[in-house]
This record gives structure tokens, C-alpha cells and sequence, in this order.
């Protein structure tokens, strides 16, 4: 007498196992990276794709910021960190303030930088594992004194 027996999986085992699989997986993705930048569309291939993202990101702030000058009282060039986002599906938009001097006016300069920061270019997002994602950047910028230059 020949007797076969085999063994299937069953739908809903397969269903666990790929469950099991693509928890594993996320757990095993680092989310405090991103493997492609965000992409301005003059991107030089030359430079590195953060390089020319953080590059194209700064001379935007700068051009932004540097159209007028602040009604506020500083007596020295100081700093301050804002965060950006670019999201999955390009948009860049100013989130708020994340590090200032105390003797600036937070409150005041994050209103001047919510108006200065509307409407910015939609761009190439970037990527994890080949799938546009949301990131965010810390961008320090330089405030002064009018009448003085960086480089003092």
C-alpha cells in the first residue's frame, strides 16, 4: 500500500507569514535617512544630490530673506534653526522655528518666516527604497544687525 500525504499552507498562513515578513522588514528600515534627496530641477551632476539639495534650498532662503529688512532690534549677528519639509510628493514648506537665541523674538521672526516661506517650488522628493517620501531639514540662518555683513 502506498500512502502520500502532503502539507499546504493554507491561505491565512500565508497571509501571517507575509505579515510577519513585511513587519520584520519596516523594523529593519531606517527612517532617519532617505536614500535619494529631494531634487531641484538645475541640480548640477557634477555635485552630490544632498550637496546640490542643500545648496538650492539655502540660495532659496536666502533670496527669500534678504528682500527686506526686520523691524527688530538686534544687537548682534546671531542664529537661529528652521525646519523645513519636503513632502512625498515635492512640496517644500517652512514648518517653525526649532532652536533660537533667547533674546530674539521667536514668536515674531517665525511670522515674518510663515509669510516669507509661501508658495515655494515644488520639487523632485526623495526617495527610501525607490518610494517618494516626506523628509524634513534643519536650515540654520543668519540674522544681523543692519549695516554689517556675514563675513564680520
Amino acid at each position: 500500500m502506498l500512502l502520500s500525504v502532503t502539507a499546504c499552507k493554507s491561505e491565512l498562513d500565508k497571509d501571517r507569514e507575509a505579515a510577519q515578513i513585511a513587519s520584520k522588514r519596516f523594523q529593519e528600515l531606517d527612517t532617519t535617512t532617505v536614500d535619494v534627496y529631494p531634487q531641484f530641477k538645475d541640480c548640477d551632476e557634477l555635485l552630490s544630490s544632498s550637496d546640490c539639495f542643500y545648496k538650492n534650498l539655502h540660495q532659496l532662503i536666502k533670496s527669500r530673506l534678504s528682500s527686506d529688512t526686520l523691524s527688530m532690534e538686534i544687537k548682534a549677528k546671531d542664529s537661529l534653526v528652521a525646519q523645513f519639509t519636503v513632502n512625498k510628493i515635492g512640496r517644500i514648506s517652512y514648518d517653525s522655528i526649532s532652536r533660537c537665541a533667547n533674546h530674539l523674538d521667536k514668536k515674531y521672526l517665525d511670522s515674518i518666516m510663515q509669510q516669507k516661506f509661501q508658495d515655494l517650488p515644488t520639487i523632485d522628493s526623495a526617495l527610501k527604497q525607490g518610494t517618494p517620501v516626506s523628509s524634513s531639514y534643519l536650515v540654520p540662518i543668519v540674522v544681523q544687525p543692519v549695516g554689517t555683513t556675514l563675513d564680520q
